[in-house]
């Protein structure tokens, strides 16, 4: 139904907001230029380094008071997993700055589900691959 004075049909007068305008606007989030740049590349080069190590059959994790621990075969496809996951989590945020509708908690949903299941499968493939080298 067209309230008077509106051409757009969208059940709004000209002179204002109608009755069923109560919510407030929505205002998307913003994302820092720095994240938005940072993000996709820190992305993209883990992603290349987890399917060079997995496509090597040696994924090396360096370590900082150790040398660092080389994963092959089953650990370095979990390790794997766990950086797509980190992948997807860092996309998330960038994706909800460029996404204008209203949906922050499923992008917040989807960040949180890829940091804990990524610090999930890092933790087990740590682990994997720390009893498969005794």
């Amino acid at each position: 139904m067209k309230a008077a004075g509106d051409p757009s049909g969208n059940g709004q007068s000209a002179t204002g907001p109608g009755p069923h305008d109560a919510r407030p606007a929505y205002t998307p989030n913003r994302i820092p230029t720095r994240q938005r740049v940072a993000y996709p590349i820190i992305a993209l080069v883990l992603f290349a380094y987890g399917s060079y190590g997995v496509y090597a059959d040696d994924l090396y994790l360096p370590g900082k008071h150790s040398r660092g621990m080389d994963l092959h075969g089953a650990p370095a496809w979990i390790m794997y997993a766990a950086i797509i996951c980190a992948c997807v989590s860092m996309l998330s945020v960038v994706v909800d700055h460029y996404d204008r509708r209203n949906n922050e908690a499923t992008y917040h949903r989807i960040a949180k589900v890829g940091a804990y299941g990524g610090w999930t499968l890092f933790a087990f493939a740590a682990l994997t691959g720390f009893v498969q080298s005794w």
